[in-house]
């Protein structure tokens, strides 16, 4: 009985501790089950090779749990933090990496943090995604290089990123990054604007990266790389139950123009029910190598999806998504030329709570 009352009172002093200081769990589950084909067709000098595989799988999907919170300090200031991990419920692995991850100070002027922080350039169109950490997600093309390891949308350690308050209508945001413990330099920055009218929203956002930050992921190496850049803008519009969203970005890598664009349409059939479908396209893009020999040129990619979305309730619901992507190029290096097309295909449905 003793015990019994000493875990109790355990247990309510904590909670009491968790309440004065704001502290709130908050998580996201979505396992999938994925039935995915992927072709591929190589050609060079000694021929031509395919490649057809079926895979079925079961995916993590971004799973996560986190902790924020906030403490007045008083005069409309605030102290913040988000602790935010992934967290690998499919295979066992248990928290596996660090999401968001800041302390910050919120008031009249806007919001400042530092950590580990999803940069403005993903950020800002981040709710443009319906598909977002499933087998459609628009980061198959949205964002890429498709030249270094890594695209556009990022989330950097050692960040500092600031958002106003919101002025008829307009949010300005910011954000600066370091490269590394060797190099305390610039390693990133970018600025962002959005305007939300009703139903209308516009965003507009600009990146930068640096050659050594690239070289940093790249154990030293992309010589070649110059100070990768990147711009979008996009515009969401809500007309009745139907909501159409379009992005289009340019980017700047070693001269190369990049371009990509996204158009999207979600339909509320009703409170329940939400059908989603969306469409990428990306230029073709050559890239050349430190010797001056080699290169890859790819030739274009595409991808298209459509899923629905139907709620069990406000926090658990469940997703049926088809998606195709196609990407092809070729190679050329001191052995002659190789081509090839990536073919893939799937179906995923996801089981999604929130808490």
């Amino acid at each position: 009985m003793k015990k019994t009352l000493i875990a109790l009172a355990a247990l309510g002093m904590a909670a009491g501790a968790a309440q004065a200081s704001n502290v709130t769990i908050y998580g996201q589950l979505q396992p999938s089950y994925d039935f995915v084909e992927v072709k591929e067709t190589v050609s060079n000098d000694q021929g031509t090779s395919r490649y057809d595989e079926d895979i079925t799988t079961m995916s993590n999907n971004n799973s996560r749990i986190g902790f924020k919170g906030s403490e007045d300090l008083g005069n409309g200031l605030q102290a913040i933090f988000k602790l935010e991990s992934k967290f690998d419920m499919v295979d066992g692995g248990g928290f596996v990496s660090a999401r968001d991850t800041y302390l910050g100070l919120k008031g009249d002027f806007g919001t400042v943090m530092v950590g580990n922080i999803d940069s403005v350039y993903k950020s800002i169109s981040a709710k443009y995604d319906s598909f977002s950490d499933t087998i459609g997600d628009y980061n198959s093309i949205m964002g890429q290089y498709l030249v270094y390891p890594g695209d556009a949308d990022q989330r950097y350690p050692k960040t500092a990123k600031y958002i106003s308050p919101c002025m008829n209508g307009v949010k300005l945001m910011a954000n600066y990054t370091l490269v590394g413990a060797a190099n305390h330099v610039n390693g990133e920055w970018g600025v962002g604007a959005t305007y939300d009218n009703g139903p209308l929203n516009v965003l507009f956002a600009y990146e930068k990266i640096s050659d050594n930050y690239i070289q940093e992921l790249m154990g030293g190496g992309a010589d070649n790389v110059q100070n990768p850049s990147a711009w979008k803008v996009g515009a969401s519009y809500q007309i009745d139950d139907v909501t159409l969203k379009a992005i289009f970005e340019k980017g700047k890598v070693d001269g190369e123009s990049l371009r990509n664009f996204y158009l999207g349409v979600d339909y509320k059939v009703n409170s329940s029910t939400t059908l989603m479908a969306h469409y990428m396209d990306a230029n073709e893009r050559t890239f050349n190598y430190d010797n001056g020999i080699d290169s890859t040129t790819v030739e274009g990619a595409d991808a298209w999806s459509v899923g629905v979305d139907y709620k069990l309730s406000k926090r658990t619901s469940i997703q049926g998504i088809y998606t195709d992507f196609d990407i092809s190029g070729y190679e050329v290096d001191s052995t002659g030329t190789t081509s090839g097309k990536m073919e893939l295909s799937g179906f995923s449905v996801r089981l999604q709570h929130k808490f």
